[in-house]
């Protein structure tokens, strides 16, 4: 049997289920696949103990027997609820527990239990992404959500958590006002209390869309690496939340990650972070970052410098001038936000001090003629 036709039957069995541990009712698949998720499925469902609608997060039972993706599915939950009651961070409604399911042979007769592990969270009516390419979105907005966003990380990096997979699918729209952080399966505890999953962990972490380039050259562990990933995800999402493009494309193309990791995967894994730390400035040179203004004339003048500055210091490719100062953030954000609330202002101020320029200039000319 095909693995879509095991997922699709999986869904249904669950679907089907009337009640889920007494508690759960009414579920169905969130979209036709049940998430985009290669490891899980997800599903509405009515939480008879809280009254509300949630989302039900499932362990895909074909991939049984994926070591690190259980495990990451566990630490996903232990970190959800860890962050349970903070701000900007998905909530966690029920912890990781089991659904026994009866399982009859048909061959045999015989009766075995199926456990599917799985844990409850607020439900979303959207994500990000959806945002970005819809109607909704406006530079006022772009602004407002991007906040919430960098809040979100500001949190789990204060409690010592890297995310390692920020992209627009992860923050979810609990409504049009509240943005939220989610999906922790490729999040790291850097407090000492949980070691890592991979001894040495090879390719790409989370979406290679929108990983920190360094992050392809297997650099043996080390956390303030992850940190400083986090911020150059967040520049390449302000990027796209501007443009509508993928920032990834324009800086290196498929060949050019490939050689670099094979270059890496070949060296001595000591020599790999001083390597990396001598070479990165160069590949910044060669390879520098498009601006927001070269694809559209979206981003109000007003901004348009301070923008450019935010996003280029987010999403440097040399991570050691990368901007990893939360306060710098948001003092710019502030800024942007006010110069932009007040456009109109703005625009006359602008249209007045060209006039008095052109006005010095004309008298200058007219001394000069005397």
């Amino acid at each position: 049997m095909a693995k879509e036709d095991d997922r699709e039957n999986y869904i249904k069995i669950i679907e089907a289920q009337n009640s889920i541990n007494g508690r759960f009712t009414n579920i169905r698949r969130i979209d036709p696949k049940a998430g985009n998720g290669a490891f899980s499925l997800v599903f509405k469902a009515f939480d008879e103990g809280t009254k509300q609608e949630v989302a039900l997060k499932f362990y895909d039972p074909c991939k049984r027997g994926v070591s690190y993706r259980e495990r990451c599915f566990e630490r996903e939950a232990i970190i959800l609820d860890r962050l349970n009651g903070k701000k900007d961070i998905l909530q966690m409604i029920h912890p990781l527990t089991q659904f026994p399911r009866e399982v009859i042979d048909a061959s045999t007769g015989i009766h075995t239990i199926e456990k599917l592990a799985f844990f409850a969270t607020e439900l979303a009516n959207s994500n990000m992404l959806q945002y970005i390419y819809s109607e909704e979105a406006t530079p006022a907005r772009n602004l407002e959500y991007f906040r919430a966003m960098v809040r979100g990380v500001q949190r789990i990096h204060n409690r010592k958590i890297c995310h390692r997979d920020i992209k627009p699918e992860n923050f979810f729209r609990i409504s049009k006002k509240v943005i939220h952080l989610g999906d922790f399966g490729t999040a790291r505890i850097l407090d000492g209390s949980m070691a890592a999953l991979y001894d040495d962990y090879s390719g790409w972490r989370g979406d290679r869309r929108y990983t920190a380039p360094e992050q392809c050259v297997s650099v043996v562990d080390d956390p303030p690496l992850f940190y400083i990933g986090d911020m150059y995800s967040l520049g390449a999402m302000l990027f796209e939340m501007f443009t509508r493009q993928l920032l990834f494309p324009f800086i290196f193309d498929d060949m050019f990650h490939q050689s670099l990791a094979e270059h890496f995967d070949l060296m001595p894994k000591e020599r790999r972070a001083t390597m990396l730390r001598d070479l990165v400035p160069d590949i910044a040179k060669e390879k520098p970052l498009p601006d927001i203004s070269d694809f559209n004339d979206s981003v109000p003048n007003c901004i348009r410098i301070r923008l450019e500055r935010l996003y280029h210091g987010l999403a440097a490719i040399d991570y050691n001038k990368r901007t990893k100062d939360f306060g710098e953030i948001f003092q710019a954000l502030n800024v942007c936000e006010i110069i932009l609330a007040k456009e109109k202002y703005y625009i006359e101020i602008e249209r007045l001090r060209k006039i008095w320029l052109e006005n010095k200039k004309k008298k200058a000319e007219r001394s000069l003629s005397r």
